[in-house]
């Protein structure tokens, strides 16, 4: 299996300082006529690209899901893992950005990762409140959260559908 690429990424490591949009699109289509890239939509499918991270880096991708699984909804700050961990700031940076890639984590702010089973179980709750109406207040207290992380999980609810911001409170959908 491969991984996505941004079209605009992918570029940029191809031809580092640039090239006409012409040029860029002719090498795009050169290559995936020979089959060494797939486009779909928006992003470049390098084949053979594994989806899945092997030795050390695979431990530490199932060490660091492990945490943010355990941590539910109040997720370990990036610089906590660095602090905590031997490996490289980069390396555990570029894992958890396989890991949104990958849609284990997701990214609901700068800087703030939860795991998905949490915001699943997270909508589930939402859910039982469906018609009612909840401010920031209420809903910290509901799950326990600080601001920190409350307003941006708000923030993807409410992009996903499961609430509706109106004023200051928000409408469980």
């Amino acid at each position: 299996m491969a991984l996505n690429v941004p079209k605009g990424e992918f570029v940029q490591k191809l031809l580092p300082h640039g090239a006409d949009a012409q040029l860029v699109n002719f090498l795009l289509q050169d290559l995936a006529r020979e089959k060494i890239v797939t486009m779909e939509g928006d992003a470049v499918d390098v084949p053979g690209r594994s989806k899945r991270l092997g030795g050390a880096e695979g431990e530490l991708a199932r060490a660091i899901e492990q945490r943010f699984a355990e941590a539910e909804l109040q997720p370990p700050p990036v610089s906590e893992l660095i602090n905590e961990r031997t490996q490289k700031a980069k390396v555990i940076e570029g894992v958890v950005s396989f890991l949104v890639k990958q849609g284990t984590l997701v990214r609901l702010a700068e800087g703030i990762y939860v795991h998905r089973d949490a915001l699943a179980r997270a909508g589930e709750r939402m859910a039982s409140r469906r018609g009612e109406t909840i401010d920031v207040g209420l809903f910290k207290e509901y799950f326990g959260l600080s601001r920190k992380i409350a307003i941006p999980l708000l923030e993807w609810f409410d992009r996903e559908g499961v609430t509706k911001r109106v004023g200051d409170s928000r409408q469980v959908l």
